[in-house]
């Protein structure tokens, strides 16, 4: 039997595109080939994603307006702070309107940071942040905004408990990898997950909601993972 508190979490995993899943080709159909296909089918998987590409690289407004487009009504993404606005060294992908006076800021290794932009440089950042996300607003499809501080974390919260599953690979977490997604190599286990679920009900009996991300996202591990905390939520 689904516990009470179940009904006010939902699971999900940061991404849906990452090269290793796709590669491993267990998580999607043969048929979803194309980017409007397998967010269609992840969003008919799961309630909730997170986007992680927004960190790396400003959102368009197209872009979200088309995930809108894409989703049910009751599906929702979760999106990660570009990373300019959380103290991260940023190269100089930024938007055309600001990189050209930003350029001469750069430090050797082609990056500024958020200290290096005037205040109007920094307003017209974040309402170009803001516009991009506003099509997920308008459809009521915007969950959390996650600020990630180097070596600490803040978020958006309005009594949302949110919950970051990032694996167990205690062997590469510290180490330098030839790649992020070998860091979150990591499968829980059945009894793991039964442990997880324990914590997120607790959690859930407390808050207005939570959302539980799946971020050990390498091949589909995140996916079924997440599959195993629904159907454990669920009383399965």
């Amino acid at each position: 039997m689904a516990h009470p508190a179940a009904e006010k979490v939902r699971v999900g995993t940061a991404g849906w595109t990452d090269p290793t899943l796709l590669k491993s080709g267990r998580f999607y159909p043969p048929e979803a080939k194309t980017p409007e296909q397998r967010l269609r089918f992840y969003a008919s998987q799961f309630s909730i994603v997170e986007v992680d590409s927004s960190f790396y690289a400003m959102p368009s407004h197209d872009k979200a307006l088309a995930w809108a487009a894409r989703t049910s009504d009751d599906f929702q993404f979760d999106v990660k702070a570009f990373r300019i606005f959380t103290l991260h060294q940023t190269p100089l992908n930024l938007p055309k309107v600001l990189r050209e006076d930003l350029e001469p800021r750069g430090n050797k290794a082609g990056n500024v940071y958020y200290s290096d932009l005037s205040d109007d440089e920094k307003a017209e950042l974040w309402q170009i942040f803001k516009d991009a996300l506003a099509p997920l607003r308008s459809a009521n499809k915007l969950g959390y905004l996650l600020f990630q501080f180097p070596a600490w974390e803040f978020k958006n919260e309005h009594n949302l408990a949110v919950v970051r599953f990032h694996g167990r690979n205690a062997d590469t977490w510290m180490k330098k990898t030839q790649t992020a997604a070998e860091r979150f190599n990591y499968l829980y286990s059945e009894e793991e997950i039964s442990e997880l679920a324990e914590r997120t009900r607790e959690l859930a009996s407390k808050t207005r909601q939570v959302h539980a991300m799946f971020n050990n996202c390498y091949e589909d591990k995140a996916q079924r993972n997440a599959r195993q905390l629904i159907a454990m939520l669920a009383g399965r």
